[in-house]
């Protein structure tokens, strides 16, 4: 598909060594299976219009990561799938049978209670975003230092606008384009480290700006 006008330049046009090297060398078949970078690349690469719009298509491509982290990875989930599905949800689900039959037509529109908590006995092995994601940042070794305090910001100010549509409401110190240019920091080492770059790349954090990969105190 035709590429769109570059914005947030990782690396200078005048030297492609790194990405060309990158391209052929690193970014294989197997790694975008393991990890979803294609589909996350994708989505960091749109270009919207407005800075909440900007927002989530990072955020989606930073869950989708954490989607791909979860299926491969055994630490994604409190138990492992196979003890989760065999051994405690049906536990759950005859105590939770049990706790239905004892009320004995009490609870109002029973039926369709009891189909809903069932239904939702899957997520009681299903970790938080941000836990999934700190699991994410450390499986992969990702660096975070100059952002680490600020990735909880991220999760609540993605509920926020998903959930209520009002950024304004948030309450945290800084305004939005900074979250934005702090996830976008994020996911570009995200990728770095998959990628397994070691050298310079230009950071938008605080800049445009060279930094050396991973970054230094200096």
């Amino acid at each position: 598909m035709p590429s769109s006008e570059p914005r947030f330049p990782l690396f200078s046009y005048k030297n492609l060594t790194p990405i060309v090297s990158l391209a052929v060398e690193r970014y294989t078949e197997e790694l975008c299976e393991n990890s979803g970078i294609d589909v996350a690349i994708e989505w960091f690469l749109m270009h919207p219009r407005y800075t909440e719009a900007e927002f989530l298509t990072g955020m989606t491509a930073l869950e989708h990561l954490i989607h791909v982290f979860v299926k491969k990875n055994p630490e994604g989930g409190i138990f492992t799938g196979d003890i989760f599905k065999e051994v405690v949800r049906p536990r759950l689900k005859a105590a939770l049978d049990e706790v239905f039959q004892s009320l004995q037509n009490t609870v109002p529109k029973e039926e369709e209670v009891q189909e809903v908590l069932s239904q939702r006995l899957g997520m009681l092995n299903q970790r938080s975003l941000q836990t999934n994601l700190r699991t994410l940042l450390t499986h992969c070794a990702v660096p975070v230092l100059g952002i680490e305090k600020e990735i909880p910001s991220l999760i609540k100010l993605r509920n926020e606008i998903v959930h209520r549509g009002h950024k304004a409401e948030s309450g945290l110190p800084q305004p939005l384009s900074y979250y934005t240019a702090v996830l976008r920091e994020l996911l570009t080492r995200i990728f770095l480290s998959l990628l397994q770059y070691r050298d310079e790349y230009q950071s938008y954090l605080n800049g445009p700006e060279w930094k050396k990969f991973p970054p230094t105190e200096e």
